[in-house]
């Protein structure tokens, strides 16, 4: 994608609702049925970007850092939106993007577990942990069935 297409796809995605960089790259990750994969290192200087020109912001006391439009940052959303729409895919994704996202999920998923066992206090460490058990038996089962199914 053209560097321009991030600042269109950021602005795009903060008129649907207000987002913190991880989550605006997972969508684009997910609208592009896996075929954008941006890096921080292109979000997060076209973020500060917007807010330098006014057309987002950070809410004061927003723990997640959730960028918000402003006023101006809506309007230029109206005036780009069909550019916006035109950066997807119109087709359903395939079995293949399906399996490439779910991969870049679990890539996520050891980057975040490792900052969380770096920082975290213990008992954040016992919940996460029990996040991952209770996601790894339901994958199990997930797979169980499948392998039924196939049977």
């Amino acid at each position: 994608m053209r560097k321009g297409n991030v600042r269109i796809a950021l602005i795009g995605l903060l008129d649907e609702s207000p987002s913190n960089g991880y989550q605006l790259i997972r969508s684009i990750v997910t609208r592009s049925a896996g075929r954008w994969r941006p890096s921080a290192g292109s979000i997060y200087p076209t973020l500060a970007q917007l807010i330098d020109e006014r057309l987002a912001t950070i809410p004061a006391g927003d723990p997640e850092r959730r960028h918000r439009l402003t006023r101006l940052g809506r309007a230029v959303a109206a005036e780009q939106r069909a550019q916006f729409a035109g950066l997807w895919p119109a087709e359903p994704p395939s079995p293949a993007s399906d399996a490439a996202h779910l991969q870049e999920i679990c890539r996520e998923l050891q980057l975040v577990a490792a900052r969380l066992t770096d920082a975290a206090p213990p008992e954040r460490l016992v919940r996460a942990a029990s996040i991952l058990e209770h996601a790894h038996h339901e994958l199990e089962r997930l797979l169980r069935s499948s392998t039924q199914e196939s049977r």
